[in-house]
């Protein structure tokens, strides 16, 4: 079974874009295995910091990177053989030192299939959270070789958002060229932009209406078939 990465790009508990993420999992969960991206402690992207942690992480283990993490909670289960079976996980990296686990997140996007964003719009583009994020997925995994490959080179990702009137399509349109730049292969047809209205922006709620529902499956099937 396949697995999808999804990346909120709020950090806000009950985030409409995490709502949003919530309603794409459930028409992909029969026949995917999805997690969560938990980067939540990621520090700002600084050279003498990644050095550190890549020097600091190289000497250990993965095991010993994140041996004390909590299980995953999750709504799948490992059959007798050990394969994942259908449902969602959200990965918790256990912090180190400098407040994360690099080796744990680059693993998580290099074991999965494709990557699905959920993003709010910030003052026409991308929230800084996310363009931070991708700064250091983008870094080369051996930082002795600035041409090595990256954990998201040539990864599949597409990109859904929820926001104003403007429906995300200026950050989508900013975000889809950055990951473009970085060498993903970004699906950029078929992507759900929510506009929403006046109730969700008071009581913290929004419903799919029906087409906004509708696009949200087109987005679905069409990445299903993009992974293939």
């Amino acid at each position: 079974m396949k697995h999808i990465v999804f990346i909120i790009g709020s950090l806000r508990k009950d985030s409409f874009n995490r709502q949003l993420a919530i309603v794409a999992e459930s028409l992909l969960k029969d026949r995917f295995v999805i997690s969560y991206l938990d980067f939540e402690n990621i520090p700002y992207f600084n050279q003498d910091l990644e050095s550190s942690i890549v020097n600091s992480q190289q000497s250990t283990d993965n095991s010993q990177c994140s041996k004390s993490a909590p299980e995953p909670k999750s709504s799948f289960h490992r059959s007798e053989d050990g394969e994942l079976e259908a449902g969602s996980m959200a990965f918790r990296q256990q912090p180190t030192a400098n407040g994360f686990c690099l080796k744990e997140i680059r693993q998580q996007i290099l074991d999965c299939d494709g990557i699905w964003v959920f993003t709010p719009e910030y003052n026409r583009s991308y929230p800084g959270l996310l363009k931070n994020l991708f700064d250091w997925l983008s870094r080369p995994m051996d930082i002795s070789n600035p041409t090595n490959a990256t954990a998201v080179q040539g990864k599949k990702i597409t990109v859904s958002g929820a926001g104003g009137n403007n429906k995300t399509a200026s950050c989508r349109e900013k975000l889809n060229e950055l990951l473009r730049f970085i060498k993903m292969d970004v699906m950029t047809e078929s992507q759900t932009g929510i506009a929403l209205g006046k109730e969700a922006w008071t009581n913290g709620e929004f419903k799919l209406t029906d087409e906004q529902l509708s696009e949200l499956k087109t987005q679905a099937e069409r990445f299903e078939e993009f992974l293939e």
